[in-house]
């Protein structure tokens, strides 16, 4: 077994990974998307649920409480998360928390209705000892990449063009990266490959099957149908990658 594979293998099974919002690329800056991207790792992997305390969240990304406030606000007003403020009692004392809730934009498309738009991401990242920021931007290219692929293949100009930063902040955070070992730059076929398939996981249809020879106890045969797409309680079909 390759070993890109068993690292594939190893977050579905044990659950370190997250999932992304395809759509923070174009509105949040890196550091909201690697903010995003901790939030996601402090919320409940099947509600998508979270009651984690701002500052909590704040000590937790290594940013202030009012940055983390802002961060939030930005995010709900995308679209990309939902506050709601929860009532508690304790004892004669009444006070009110935040519930994250996240959001996603599902495939309108008749030919994938039941596939939403994200990508998957390990926790290891939160360690890596670079800055928030970089790993936002890195968040950002992997959201870039071809679909099932760690291959990016726009240019810094097409990438400044759809994602939330200029050129120049595009082409220094790509030569952060590179210099750093996280990507690697093909000038003569025009394109990023982000080198860290332990984070940035590539996630497939064919998984089902590798999975099911890695474990099979697993993965039952009536919970998938003939396209490795897992069949829920109400008999649709969902990507294995987003079986919780």
């Amino acid at each position: 077994m390759r070993l890109s594979t068993l690292l594939i293998l190893i977050a579905l099974l044990t659950m370190n990974y997250r999932k992304l919002n395809n759509g923070i690329a174009e509105v949040l800056s890196p550091a909201e998307c690697y903010t995003y991207f901790c939030l996601t790792l402090k919320s409940d992997f099947k509600t998508l649920e979270s009651n984690v305390k701002q500052e909590t969240l704040a000590e937790y990304v290594g940013i202030s409480t009012s940055t983390i406030q802002r961060h939030l606000a930005k995010m709900c007003d995308e679209g990309f998360i939902l506050i709601d403020r929860d009532t508690h009692k304790k004892d004669e004392n009444v006070f009110k928390k935040n519930h994250y809730t996240l959001l996603y934009d599902f495939s309108i498309h008749v030919d994938e209705p039941d596939f939403a738009h994200w990508v998957m991401v390990d926790e290891k990242l939160v360690k890596e000892p670079i800055s928030n920021e970089l790993k936002g931007f890195l968040i950002m290219l992997k959201i870039r990449c071809l679909n099932y692929t760690n291959v990016c293949g726009y240019s810094v100009r097409a990438l400044a063009d759809t994602l939330s930063i200029g050129k120049s902040m595009v082409d220094r955070y790509l030569q952060q990266a590179e210099e750093l070992g996280y990507i690697k730059r093909n000038k003569k076929k025009k394109n990023i490959t982000l080198l860290r398939d332990d984070i940035f996981i590539i996630a497939r249809e064919t998984d089902i099957h590798k999975l099911r020879n890695f474990c099979a106890e697993a993965v039952c045969d009536d919970d998938y149908d003939s396209k490795g797409h897992y069949i829920s309680s109400t008999g649709t079909t969902e990507a294995l990658s987003y079986r919780r």
